[in-house]
């Protein structure tokens, strides 16, 4: 069965500009008007908003004088904004034990879902990696009570909220049980399991039914993130079997940063690598 997947591709904000003081991944301040029409034009459905370190109280989604330019590109170049990548979480965990930083971390996801409404985005991206990671029972049962209390909010703005953790897939299974029946779900980055040398297998099958979002970048254990086709990840299963489980959802570019000058041009190979290859293996 032929499928279209020309509304399905998306990039992360800031891979199609310069990089921020040589970060892998930082919000675009210089550039991020200017990343819609350039996604537009090689062929990108949408981009996945960043809310890195600075937080948001400087980025743009939040502020009054920018929501109208926001929504006027949006409907200028038909490049819509379905989901935010909250990396300002990685530093202000949700789960903290400190009860000062879990409340800030709280009242910031309170704000972000209000400014979620004036754009249709869906879903919210919280990392749980690095500095966030869940390390401990304690860290587990303190997001769960967290997620829980947001949970009314989230149903009345239509948000759900996507986890991207570092844990092994029986983990992220049981993580998601504790929350049956809440707007909660996983983000798979196919990337970072290769970099954790999961196996996609055994992973797609047991987290399957939880994936809402995926992010597309290739990775080397212990190396993190190469150019695709240049690491671990196996394409052909994991689209496979994103497509045997009825993923329907968007696949967002994550891949390794260009080179300085060069972020257009792997940017179009990103996508045409990327459609290439589930154009080949959703079809087959």
């Amino acid at each position: 069965m032929k499928i279209n997947f020309d509304n399905r591709i998306g990039i992360m904000q800031g891979r199609l500009s310069e990089p921020v003081n040589g970060k892998i991944q930082a919000f675009p301040f210089n550039n991020w008007e200017n990343e819609f029409k350039i996604a537009s034009k090689i062929g990108y459905a949408c981009i996945e908003w960043v809310i890195d370190s600075k937080g948001i109280d400087t980025n743009p989604l939040f502020s009054d004088s920018k929501r109208k330019t926001i929504n006027t590109l949006i409907n200028e170049f038909k490049i819509t904004i379905p989901a935010i990548c909250h990396d300002q979480l990685m530093d202000i965990a949700l789960h903290s034990k400190d009860e000062n930083t879990a409340s800030y971390a709280y009242n910031i996801l309170k704000k972000t879902m209000e400014t979620c409404e004036n754009f249709g985005i869906k879903y919210i991206e919280i990392p749980l990696v690095g500095n966030s990671s869940l390390k401990t029972d304690s860290d587990f049962n303190n997001l769960v009570k967290q997620l829980t209390k947001l949970d009314k909010k989230a149903k009345k703005y239509s948000i759900d909220f996507i986890l991207e953790t570092d844990l092994p897939p029986e983990q992220n299974v049981s993580l998601m049980k504790s929350m049956v029946g809440m707007s909660v779900g996983m983000n798979f980055d196919m990337g970072n399991s290769a970099y954790w040398s999961f196996n996609p297998d055994i992973e797609l099958n047991q987290i399957g039914p939880w994936i809402k979002n995926v992010h597309v970048k290739d990775c080397i254990p212990d190396v993190y993130t190469v150019p695709l086709g240049d690491g671990s990840v196996n394409f052909k299963k994991v689209f496979q079997h994103l497509n045997t489980q009825n993923y329907d959802g968007l696949f967002i570019l994550q891949a390794a940063p260009a080179s300085f000058g060069q972020e257009i041009e792997v940017a179009k190979h990103n996508y045409n690598f990327t459609k290439k290859l589930l154009i080949k293996y959703y079809e087959s």
